[in-house]
């Protein structure tokens, strides 16, 4: 297990710059998770959500989310803008991450999609502040 202190983020409300996040080396990865990375274009660990995994198709139409032309519910998603992008299809041993606040967010639809050797941890729970605690699986 690692301590993790998030930075500016485009994962609020659910991470809020300063937070501290316990996490662990994955051994597994699913839809939904939230993860920590290290990507070449940048010197520090990076927050996204996992929505799309390997092999399948990613494409947002009007803000909305399909994953094999199938609409995605219930992820957490802050847009206030109609945004497109794809389709996309994910390779072999890659996952397409997008961050909560959709419109703000610099995630795979800028930088592609992350490789199962680029994700370092998956978050398990914000235990600081206190009046942020929440458990992320």
């Amino acid at each position: 297990m690692t301590h993790i202190r998030v930075e500016k983020t485009s994962m609020e409300p659910i991470f809020q710059a300063n937070d501290r996040v316990l996490a662990i080396k994955p051994i597994t990865l699913k839809r939904g998770d939230v993860v920590f990375f290290k990507h070449p274009d940048t010197d520090h660990l990076r927050v996204k959500r996992i929505i799309g995994l390997p092999g399948e198709k990613f494409e947002m139409v009007n803000s909305r989310v399909f994953i094999n032309d199938v609409k995605l519910a219930n992820f957490i998603s802050y847009c206030n803008k109609a945004l497109d992008h794809g389709p996309v299809q994910i390779p072999e041993d890659q996952y397409f991450l997008l961050g909560d606040h959709r419109d703000i967010s610099k995630d795979s639809r800028h930088f592609g999609p992350i490789s199962t050797d680029e994700i370092l941890y998956k978050a398990l729970a914000i235990y600081r502040p206190l009046a942020h605690f929440k458990i992320l699986l």
